[in-house]
């Protein structure tokens, strides 16, 4: 598809690992260690839905006492490997492209281990930050993404969003988003309710915003 625009949002919500950052390495590791001591049968490849808050993964995974003192060895770990974070290609150009105020990192993982990862990467941190600990509810629930808007100050229905995982996908179909950006060959996979991204691009390079368009260069298939 040849270069156009998607619309004209009057805002942006950007997941962070795998949208804004590349983490995945880092992650991989700490699950792997992770999964040594409280899970040896989980793959992270395999029995992963991206997307999702760590802490509702585990709760999955194993017994009741033990989630608090697993996911604060599963963070503790992640925060050890914070500094091979680098940024998706684009991010940095795309984000300091953007009004101030009007964009907004809305992410599963923890506040901590979001403005590490987003500071390593060098992306100039966001005015607003939604993460794991700002919801009742992780993605693919819509509240991630309604809190977002609320931060951004402008209906969901005028926001683009930014995602890399079908679970946040969802999420973002779910609360109304006006326009969903799919980042990656990942983004092509539906969601368990069939939900899709409007575009699925390679990375952020492929997106521009150009006077109030939101333009799309190159997208994937």
């Amino acid at each position: 598809m040849s270069s156009h625009v998607l619309g004209r949002p009057s805002a942006f919500l950007f997941d962070c690992d795998g949208v804004l950052v590349d983490s995945l390495a880092s992650a991989e590791a700490a699950w792997k260690s992770w999964a040594a001591t409280y899970k040896p049968d989980f793959d992270m490849e395999r029995d992963m839905q991206h997307g999702r808050r760590a802490m509702d993964t585990i709760s999955e995974l194993v017994e009741a006492d033990l989630v608090e003192q697993a996911f604060e060895e599963l963070l503790q770990s992640e925060m050890e490997t914070v500094d091979g974070t680098d940024a998706i290609p684009g991010a940095v150009a795309l984000t300091e492209s953007l009004p101030a105020g009007r964009w907004v990192a809305v992410t599963s993982g923890p506040r901590e281990l979001a403005l590490a990862r987003l500071h390593s990467a060098g992306i100039t941190l966001p005015e607003k930050l939604v993460t794991a600990e700002d919801v009742d509810r992780g993605k693919p629930d819509p509240q991630p993404y309604e809190r977002g808007a609320e931060h951004a100050g402008v209906p969901i229905s005028e926001c683009a969003v930014f995602e890399d995982a079908p679970a946040g996908i969802a999420a973002a179909r779910a609360a109304g988003a006006g326009w969903v950006v799919g980042i990656g060959a990942g983004a092509l996979e539906p969601w368990s309710d069939g939900s899709l991204p409007d575009v699925v691009v390679p990375d952020l390079d492929a997106v521009r915003f150009v006077d109030g368009d939101l333009v799309i260069l190159r997208t994937l298939s």
